[in-house]
């Protein structure tokens, strides 16, 4: 166990490497492929940041939707691996929790 513990480290990102990640500088590329309704949160989406670095307070256009048009929505809360962090970078594996809408016209998952 000691020999693998002690090669990880020397393995380079695969952010770095795979070709499939832009910096951390870059505009904002969330690729989502799992969202949930938490009863008292609210919409949460999990997904990989392609691109790009998000911090919590940030807005975020998210869509299309069904008629091709974004959403403006603010990000709430960012967990990666389970745990709570205050931003995310590209290459990492995350969930927002997400606020956008009006009372008129809520943010449903449905609608995307």
């Amino acid at each position: 166990m000691t020999v693998l513990k002690s090669l990880l480290p020397k393995l380079k990102s695969r952010v770095s490497v795979s070709g499939e990640f832009k910096t951390a500088s870059d505009p904002v590329e969330f690729l989502i492929d799992g969202d949930y309704m938490v009863t008292g949160v609210g919409l949460v989406v999990a997904g990989t940041l392609k691109s790009g670095t998000v911090l919590i307070g940030q807005n975020l256009l998210l869509g299309p939707d069904k008629q091709g048009e974004f959403k403006e929505v603010t990000v709430k809360g960012i967990h990666h691996k389970r745990v709570a962090v205050e931003r995310a970078i590209a290459g990492q594996a995350v969930c927002f929790h997400i606020k956008g809408g009006s009372k008129k016209d809520p943010l449903k998952r449905e609608n995307f």
